[in-house]
């Protein structure tokens, strides 16, 4: 949301409020979570052009980059 807000803000896009809601699934045969992101915006005049635009923006961001990666926890005692 923060990358979105940022992003319509520098191009002055009126998208409203944005909504953010993920869902979290466990596929435990396959040792696998899986993220469901469902973005929504205040503004529903949006065309196709900025919502694709701003999906993209979305799939770009930092913390989805990260999370699409395989990501190593190394646990230390302190």
């Amino acid at each position: 949301a923060a990358t979105l807000r940022m992003y319509a803000t520098r191009k002055e896009w009126n998208i409203g409020e944005i909504i953010v809601e993920v869902s979290l699934s466990n596929d435990t045969t396959n040792k696998k979570a899986s993220l469901q992101k469902n973005i929504s915006f205040g503004n529903k005049d949006l065309d196709e052009a900025t919502l694709e635009r701003l999906k993209k923006i979305a799939e770009a961001c930092p913390v989805n980059k990260l999370l699409q990666n395989e990501i190593e926890i190394v646990s230390k005692l302190a």
